[in-house]
């Protein structure tokens, strides 16, 4: 009798544990998509005012090693923030799937409706002064996809 009792009382409170590791998951993606949202709108924002500081704490891995010389040349600042005045940022897709990544599909607007569309791997990098945020590591044109 006290095995039917136990066994009753272990799957009755199954589905209670379920809701809870279930309800764990959901704050856990929304905090990636908020994170991963104001990497994206800081990165656009360091374009637009070419702010090339910013731009080398958000970028990591193999990206920012591959921009590093544009980062570093006086005169990019200026080309930067004159080819991204009055541009605007649209995020089309954000992918939580993966543990520690997130892939942004985002549309780039400018003047006269030039446009164009990237794919931005961001991953979660190891703690810098604070917590853990996310690094840009990729970037690829949705045209190249294409091909």
């Amino acid at each position: 009798m006290k095995r039917i009792i136990s066994l009753l009382f272990v799957l009755m409170a199954l589905p209670c544990l379920h809701l809870t590791f279930a309800q764990d998951t959901t704050p856990l993606t929304s905090m990636n998509n908020e994170e991963a949202s104001s990497i994206m709108n800081q990165y656009f924002g360091a374009l637009v005012n070419g702010d090339v500081i910013t731009l080398k704490t958000l970028l990591g891995g193999d990206l920012l090693k591959t921009r590093r010389s544009l980062l570093d040349n006086p005169e990019y600042p200026g080309f930067l923030s004159t080819t991204y005045m009055n541009a605007t940022l649209k995020v089309l897709n954000l992918d939580t799937s993966k543990p520690d990544t997130v892939v942004i599909d985002a549309l780039i607007t400018f003047k006269h409706d030039d446009y164009i569309r990237n794919q931005y791997v961001l991953r979660k990098s190891p703690p810098q002064g604070g917590g853990s945020t996310y690094r840009i590591v990729s970037e690829t044109s949705m045209a190249e996809k294409d091909r």
